[in-house]
């Protein structure tokens, strides 16, 4: 090898090591921005269900059933809700926030000679419906589901049969997102 040639070989050894450390700096960089759009989002996810660090959730018992329409108005648990009123005196759930909700709704149904069914229902509308065969001993049914609900939106349960009241059936609602 000659002067100039280990010259030149240097210099392209020089900007290779150059190049991966401009490489790694700029993997480094990529990594970082990364790691805090990831803690980011871990956040959010951890947030989901508050509104300004506030949840929304109900769960409650039935323990009036008027017409066809379930009263869950025995609250065991409530959060980030301030008109309870409403839903405990005619049991419709009145949305105060605009978001994602899961709703559960878990029934202990009698039946007769009939097939039974209950339904959730948002803003009058059947949203979603479960069904039971008949018979004559009681059952436990449940549905859980998921709906954007805005402002004033009303959710409730209504149904065909005999429903035991109290810790047998209950309502539930969680802002998730």
């Amino acid at each position: 090898m000659t002067i100039d040639s280990n010259r030149r070989l240097s210099e392209l050894e020089t900007n290779k090591s150059g190049r991966i450390l401009q490489h790694q700096i700029y993997t480094n960089n990529q990594l970082m921005k990364l790691q805090k759009t990831y803690n980011a989002s871990l956040k959010k996810i951890r947030g989901a269900g508050t509104l300004n660090g506030e949840q929304v959730v109900l769960m409650a018992h039935a323990t009036f059933i008027s017409s066809n329409v379930i009263q869950f108005n025995d609250v065991k648990l409530s959060f980030g809700i301030n008109n309870l009123a409403t839903s405990k005196s005619n049991g419709k759930f009145v949305c105060e926030k605009d978001g994602t909700y899961l709703v559960s709704v878990s029934l202990s149904i009698r039946l007769t000679d009939s097939d039974g069914a209950f339904c959730i229902q948002h803003n009058g509308a059947l949203y979603s419906c479960t069904e039971s065969p008949h018979g004559n001993e009681w059952h436990s049914y449940s549905t859980t589901i998921v709906m954007n609900l805005k402002k004033n939106d009303t959710v409730w349960v209504i149904h065909n049969s005999s429903v035991e009241k109290g810790r047998y059936s209950h309502f539930v609602i969680i802002k998730i997102y």
